[in-house]
């Protein structure tokens, strides 16, 4: 992508976020950026569990990797 491009979402993603918390009263800025926090931590560790998983399943078996296998067919 365009460096221009990437520079204009990340601000248009920052109005965003305040325009969201102006919806709110100001006494919930403060819950807002927990639960902002929480959200990230979540979905940081459902993106590690995945790609553990997905490694875990995108590996040969041992028994696959040793020697070479003599097959017959009839």
């Amino acid at each position: 992508m365009n460096k221009e491009l990437i520079k204009r979402l990340k601000n248009a993603g920052k109005y965003q976020k305040m325009a969201i918390k102006e919806l709110f009263p100001k006494e919930t800025n403060a819950h807002l950026e927990v639960i902002e926090r929480e959200l990230k931590a979540m979905v940081s560790e459902a993106a590690v569990k995945w790609i553990s998983e997905f490694k875990d399943t995108d590996e040969p078996a041992e028994s696959d990797s040793e020697g070479v296998k003599k097959v017959e067919i009839n």
